[in-house]
C-alpha cells in the first residue's frame, strides 16, 4: 500500500551551509521568496501494531522519490506538524508539505538528481545559466512547462542541448520565443510528442513546419491565441504528422477551413478537437472531419459560423463520439441537437450554451444518448418536462449543469431529487424560477449528490441544517 503525497506549498530559502541530501528537515528562514517545490512521492506505509499506519513525511521521506519539480515565488507558508500530517495522509492520501531548498545552493546538493521527470517553470523566471543547473543534475526529465516573457531563445537553446528525454513542451505569453528557439529545440530534442504554444506572437508558420519536419511521431498539438499561424503552418503538420490524436486551435483568426480539411483528410487518428474563436472556420470544416476523422471521441468547437448543417455532419459521421461541447454557436437549434441524438448513441458528455436549445432538443439526447454522464446546459429554453426527463431515464448522469435556465422552477429541482440515482454534482445558477427552498430539499433528500452550487455558493448538508 502506498500514499501519493503532493507537495505544493512554498517556503523561503534554508540556511546557506550545504543541505543534508538524506533528510528534508531543514530550518526557514522568513526572508526569501524562491523555493523548489516537488510533487507527487509515492510513500509506502508503515505498519504499526497490525494497522496499516502512515508514515511521518517529515522523517520517512527518500531523496530518491522526487518526480517532479516545479519553481514558485508565491511567498513562504509554515511547515504542518507530524500529527497534522498523518491525518491529512489517513483521512485523503494526499498532504501538502514544505519542502525547503535553496535555489542559489542548488549545484552543492543531490536532493532532486534521480527521478524527476517534470519541470514546472511557470511562476518564477530563472536564467539560462540557472536552467542549465537544473537540467544537468536531472537528466530524466520529460516534461516541460514555461510561461513568462522571460522566456527566449536562449533558455530554449538550454532545453535543446541539455533536455534530451523531452516529450512534452509547453509555452506560454511569451513574446520573444520564435522560430529560431523552435530550431534549437528540435536539433537537441528529438522525442517531443506533445507540444502546446499560448499567447507567443514571434510564433509563426515557419515555427510550425519545423514541428512538423522534426516531430512525425508528434500526437498532440496546442495552438493558442496566435494571429501568425495560417494554414500554411497547419497542412505542414497534417501532411507530416499523420499520427496526431489531439489538436486544439484557438483565438487563431486567420486559419480557415482549408487548414482543418487538410488535418480531416490526413490526420485519421484524431481522438480530440477544440476549434474555439476560430472566426474562418465554419461547418465546411466540420464536414470534412465528420468524413476523416470516424474516430473522433471529443469534440469542443466554439463559434458562431457554426448551424445545424454542422451538426448534421456530425450525427451522420462521428458514431464515436463521447464527448460534444457547443458554446454560442446561435445558429445551432433542437433539428441541429436532433442529429447528435440519432447518430451519436455513445455520447458521455454533452454542453450546449445556446439560446435555441428547448425541451426538443433534452428529450432527444436522453432519449438518444443512455450512457451521459455529463449535462451542461447554459442560456437554453429549456423547462420542468426537460429536466424531468433528465431526472427520469438519466441514471448513470453524475453531473448537472443547469444556468440561466429561466423556464425552469422548483418542479424541476424536485424532480431531480427523487431522480438521478447517481448524481454527484448539481450547480443551479440564476435560473431565477427556482427558489433556494428547493435547492435545500434536494441536497437533503438526494441520497449520493456530493456537492451542490446554487448560485455560486457551494451548499453543504451542514449549512442548511445551521
Amino acid at each position: 500500500m502506498s500514499f501519493k503525497v503532493r507537495i505544493s506549498d512554498t517556503v523561503s530559502a534554508p540556511e546557506t551551509k550545504p543541505l543534508d541530501p538524506s533528510s528534508i528537515r531543514y530550518r526557514v528562514k522568513q526572508s526569501g521568496i524562491t523555493s523548489i517545490i516537488a510533487s507527487f512521492l509515492e510513500v509506502p506505509s508503515v505498519p504499526s501494531k497490525g494497522r496499516g499506519n502512515p508514515p511521518n513525511p517529515l522523517t520517512d521521506f527518500g531523496a530518491g522519490d522526487f518526480c517532479s519539480l516545479r519553481i514558485a515565488d508565491r511567498g513562504v507558508t509554515t511547515a504542518h506538524g507530524a500529527e497534522g500530517l498523518k491525518q491529512q495522509i489517513a483521512s485523503t492520501g494526499k498532504v501538502t508539505l514544505p519542502l525547503i531548498h535553496q535555489y542559489k545552493e542548488m549545484a552543492k546538493v543531490d536532493l532532486f538528481s534521480s527521478k524527476i521527470t517534470e519541470l514546472d517553470l511557470r511562476k518564477t523566471p530563472i536564467t539560462p545559466e540557472e536552467l542549465q543547473t537544473i537540467l544537468t543534475k536531472n537528466q530524466s526529465i520529460t516534461t516541460i512547462h514555461l510561461t513568462g516573457n522571460w522566456v527566449d531563445n536562449n533558455i530554449l537553446g538550454v532545453i535543446g542541448a541539455w533536455c534530451p528525454r523531452l516529450e512534452s513542451l509547453s509555452i506560454s505569453s511569451s513574446y520573444q520565443v520564435g522560430d529560431e528557439g523552435l530550431k534549437l529545440i528540435a536539433r537537441g530534442c528529438s522525442g517531443i510528442h506533445t507540444i502546446c504554444v499560448e499567447k507567443c506572437l514571434k510564433f509563426t508558420d515557419r515555427s510550425l513546419e519545423i514541428i512538423a519536419n522534426r516531430y512525425p511521431k508528434l500526437i498532440k498539438l496546442s495552438v493558442l491565441s496566435s494571429s501568425e499561424i495560417t494554414d500554411k503552418g497547419i497542412e505542414a503538420v497534417a501532411n507530416n504528422c499523420s499520427l496526431l490524436t489531439n489538436l486544439h486551435l484557438s483565438s487563431c483568426w486567420i486559419i480557415s477551413d482549408v487548414g482543418i480539411q487538410a488535418f480531416a483528410s490526413k490526420c485519421h487518428q484524431l481522438k480530440e478537437l477544440t476549434l474555439e474563436y476560430c472566426s474562418q472556420v465554419s461547418d465546411m470544416a466540420l464536414e470534412a472531419v465528420a468524413k476523416g476523422c470516424t474516430n473522433l471521441e471529443k469534440l469542443t468547437i466554439c463559434s458562431s459560423n457554426f448551424t445545424d448543417k454542422g451538426m448534421e455532419a456530425i450525427g451522420r459521421g462521428l458514431h464515436n463520439l463521447r464527448s460534444l461541447d457547443f458554446s454560442y454557436s446561435l445558429d445551432i437549434s433542437d433539428k441541429g441537437v436532433e442529429f447528435i441524438a440519432l447518430g451519436c448513441p455513445l455520447l458521455m458528455s454533452f454542453s450546449a450554451n445556446c439560446l435555441k436549445i428547448s425541451d426538443q432538443s433534452v428529450l432527444a439526447i436522453v432519449g438518444g444518448c443512455r450512457e451521459l454522464s455529463n449535462l451542461y446546459l447554459l442560456g437554453a429554453k429549456v423547462s420542468d418536462i426537460g429536466i424531468e426527463a433528465v431526472a427520469k431515464k438519466c441514471v448513470d448522469l453524475k453531473t448537472l449543469v443547469l444556468s440561466c435556465c429561466n423556464n425552469i422552477n422548483d418542479k424541476a429541482i424536485d424532480a431531480i431529487a427523487n431522480g438521478c440515482p447517481n448524481l454527484q454534482f448539481l450547480t443551479i445558477y440564476a435560473c431565477q424560477s427556482v427558489n433556494e427552498s428547493a435547492i435545500n430539499n434536494c441536497l437533503m433528500t438526494h441520497p449520493r449528490l456530493a456537492r451542490l452550487i446554487y448560485n455560486g455558493r457551494r451548499l453543504t448538508k451542514a449549512s442548511v441544517h445551521a
